[in-house]
C-alpha cells in the first residue's frame, strides 16, 4: 500500500508541476478573481480585460478539473455540473480563444477559481518560499 500511496503523491505532484508552469505568472490575477469581495462592475471588468495568457491559465485549471487533477468533493462536483457544457468548451484544447471568451462569464470563472483556490494558495506559498531561500 505504501508504494501505491507514493505513486499517487508522485502523480499529483507531476500534475501540479504541469499546472504551475502556466499559472505562476498569472497567480495574482487568479486569486483576485476567486475573491468574494468584488463588486459587479469589478467582476465584469476582470472578465472583459482578461488577456490571452490569463484565459489560457483558466483553461488549464478547467482542463485539470475535468481530468481529475484536482480532487473535488461531492458538493463541488454537484455545483460544477450546472456549468458542464461551458467547462468542456473552456477546458478543450481544440476550442479557440474567441470560443472560450464567448462562453466564459463571471459565474463560470468564479466557480472554477473558488474550487482551485486551495491549490493556488499552496502554489503561491511554494513560490515565495523558494524565493526566500534563494
Amino acid at each position: 500500500m505504501k508504494d501505491r500511496e507514493r505513486e499517487r503523491v508522485k502523480c499529483v505532484s507531476n500534475k501540479e508541476r504541469e499546472m504551475s508552469k502556466l499559472i505562476q505568472e498569472n497567480i495574482h490575477f487568479l486569486l483576485l478573481c476567486s475573491s468574494k469581495k468584488l463588486t459587479i462592475l469589478q467582476q465584469k471588468a476582470l472578465v472583459k480585460s482578461m488577456d490571452k495568457h490569463q484565459l489560457n491559465s483558466v483553461s488549464e485549471i478547467t482542463l485539470n478539473i475535468l481530468k481529475g487533477g484536482l480532487d473535488l468533493d461531492s458538493e463541488q462536483s454537484k455545483y460544477l455540473k450546472q456549468f458542464a457544457a461551458k467547462l468542456r468548451i473552456i477546458g478543450s484544447r481544440r476550442s479557440t480563444i474567441a470560443q472560450r471568451r464567448l462562453v466564459l462569464n463571471w459565474n463560470v470563472l468564479h466557480a472554477i477559481l473558488v474550487i482551485a483556490q486551495p491549490f493556488l494558495v499552496q502554489l503561491l506559498e511554494s513560490i515565495y518560499s523558494k524565493n526566500a531561500t534563494q
